[in-house]
């Protein structure tokens, strides 16, 4: 369920492209996260950080979208425009800002695991906005989703002290950011 028909003999026919993404998604993240820690660890400032990785986006997307979409673009009223900037602050500036100083203070390792508590995240916001409802189910799901990365984190992250606890928090608080932007 969820694969492609068979075509032959053609391995990429019979590959799950849920599955497929989903794992390449993480991979990405995590070799982020990796390139990221090497980055700050040579001397770049994380604001600095962030600017460039904004700066090479905008080059190759801009293009991209102007070819691609300048027949379906939309009428820009107070109201687009004024989500486009809720949804730039607190899904892109905030959180890419907030994760890299945190990135900086703790290993790359400490930074995924605690980036599983973004759906856990969604769903109280999802809960508190009533786009969900609370049941005995979703406790024990919401419960798992947020002791293990904490778990996780407690035994393996090498360093232990004010430093590691900064940094976790600020990694917790930028995907807080990543939620909300999900949840708008």
């Amino acid at each position: 369920m969820g694969s492609f028909p068979s075509h032959g003999s053609d391995l990429a026919d019979d590959i799950e492209m849920p599955g497929y993404d989903c794992s390449a998604t993480t991979f990405t993240y995590v070799g982020s996260s990796i390139l990221g820690k090497l980055a700050l660890g040579q001397g770049l400032s994380a604001l600095v950080f962030v600017v460039y990785r904004h700066l090479i986006a905008m080059l190759i997307l801009a293009p991209l979208a102007y070819v691609l979409e300048r027949n379906r673009r939309p009428s820009f009223s107070f109201g687009v425009m004024l989500k486009i900037f809720i949804l730039a602050m607190l899904g892109i500036t905030i959180q890419q800002n907030v994760y890299y100083v945190g990135l900086h203070l703790i290993s790359p390792t400490v930074a995924s695991a605690l980036g599983n508590v973004i759906p856990a995240f969604t769903f109280l916001l999802a809960i508190v906005l009533r786009m969900e409802k609370l049941n005995l189910k979703t406790v024990i799901l919401l419960g798992a989703f947020v002791t293990s990365p904490m778990i996780q984190l407690h035994f393996e992250s090498p360093e232990k002290g004010d430093a590691w606890l900064k940094g976790s928090a600020l990694m917790l608080f930028g995907y807080f950011a990543c939620s909300v932007s999900l949840v708008l």
